[in-house]
């Protein structure tokens, strides 16, 4: 089967991180997979290219317009038995032109009315929508009764080892405790500025934590200015920076504990990645988020967001009873390693396609090709060029404002 994974652009993070599992298992199992890319080269192209992988990025501008864009995508999609569609808005537009047999499904990451919006766009050229979680399902089909019946969830996976990672690794007490931050260092979504006061308790009471703080984001100088404000955390910290995706994953696999204060997140590649390593995770309770991931007390914990004092609370339990920390830790990998495999993520994906087939086949999903573009799914001002379409919503803007002050 010819397989096309399409996304705006590979831009670098946990969506693309699980879409190269996703490929790495269907070439596996004998597919030719491509990556599109509909609105230009995104910073992860040329590593994608170099790992071997066929990347097509159709190339934008500021001003070429949206319809011009769609048309350009319009010429690329049609080779594919399959499209997988990645909040790929340009792709989506132009399913029309599709030829009558191939399949496409848009894939819902995120939790947020927007996407949902997106999902659903363009549906009588889909076949159904896949959802990352079963939350995240229902909250679609809540807000868009049709699409019930259409909507299944897959969950994401990883690559995880068929045995416990850390089944040789010491969990005596007294040696250092390893926490590791692994995200954008972001504060209105990752929260990150919590972490002084989580951790600061801690230290002063002499405890031997260690901080891995992995990733880069606007936020990192705050956080850096306020941990120095506790002298003593400077030797109990290491700023990694942004790092190669195996190298990140190098630092994960010799921690002890990920942590992530998140206010809202899809479904977290990185806590999935901890996890399958046996990395126990205390994560902000995000229900549909996270909840369908970790157990409070069974393979890991989920303080509220965020909650402080009971973030230092589960990191203090950890470090005084490590027989605890080793049952999460094998734990956290069996839930990984039966549930969000990368293989399993696969296998899932196939009978997906084979049921759309089946649908199409028994006439319960009938396609009738539109040979036109979506100009709904292309948002505002889809004949102007993006810049100007700024231009004109800022504008608009500007005047509502002031008419409304008159």
């Amino acid at each position: 089967m010819r397989i096309a994974i399409v996304v705006t652009k590979l831009f670098g993070g946990g969506l693309e991180t699980v879409l190269k599992y996703l490929a790495d298992e269907l070439i596996l199992l004998g597919h030719k997979v491509s990556f599109i890319e509909d609105l230009g080269a995104g910073k992860w192209s040329q590593y994608y290219r170099g790992l071997g992988y066929e990347v097509i990025s159709i190339d934008s501008s500021p001003w070429r317009s949206r319809v011009s864009q769609a048309r350009a995508v319009q010429s690329k999609i049609g080779a594919y038995d399959l499209l997988l569609l990645n909040e790929a808005l340009m792709a989506q537009s132009a399913l029309g032109f599709l030829p009558p047999e191939t399949l496409a499904i848009p894939v819902v990451h995120l939790h947020h009315p927007g996407f949902y919006h997106n999902a659903a766009a363009n549906f009588d050229q889909v076949d159904c929508i896949s959802t990352v979680s079963k939350p995240l399902e229902q909250a679609i089909t809540q807000r868009y009764p049709y699409l019930s019946g259409y909507t299944v969830t897959i969950n994401n996976g990883v690559q995880v080892a068929e045995s416990w990672p850390k089944q040789n690794s010491s969990f005596q007490g007294g040696t250092p405790l390893k926490v590791i931050i692994l995200s954008r260092i972001e504060k209105i979504q990752k929260g990150v500025l919590h972490l002084p006061p989580i951790l600061e308790p801690l230290w002063k009471k002499g405890l031997n934590i260690t901080l891995e703080i992995v990733g880069d984001g606007p936020d990192l100088p705050e956080l850096k200015q306020r941990f120095a404000l506790y002298p003593p955390s400077q030797e109990k910290i290491t700023y990694h920076g942004f790092v190669e995706h195996d190298e990140a994953l190098t630092i994960l696999a010799q921690s002890d504990v990920l942590i992530m204060p998140s206010y809202f997140e899809g479904m977290p590649i990185a806590l999935l990645e901890a996890m399958g390593r046996g990395v126990v995770p205390i994560v902000s309770k995000l229900p549909g988020m996270t909840t369908p991931i970790v157990e409070d007390g069974k393979n890991g914990f989920l303080p509220p967001p965020v909650d402080e004092s009971l973030f230092s609370q589960a990191l203090l339990t950890l470090y005084t009873d490590r027989a605890q920390l080793r049952t999460l830790s094998e734990a956290a990998w069996q839930t990984v390693q039966t549930q969000f495999s990368s293989k399993l993520m696969a296998e899932n994906y196939l009978n997906l396609f084979t049921q759309a087939q089946g649908a199409r086949a028994s006439g319960k999903r009938i396609i009738t090709r539109s040979h036109k573009l979506d100009y709904a799914t292309l948002g505002e001002f889809p004949l102007l060029p993006p810049l100007l379409g700024r231009i004109l919503r800022k504008a608009r803007t500007i005047l509502k404002r002031l008419f409304n002050k008159a």
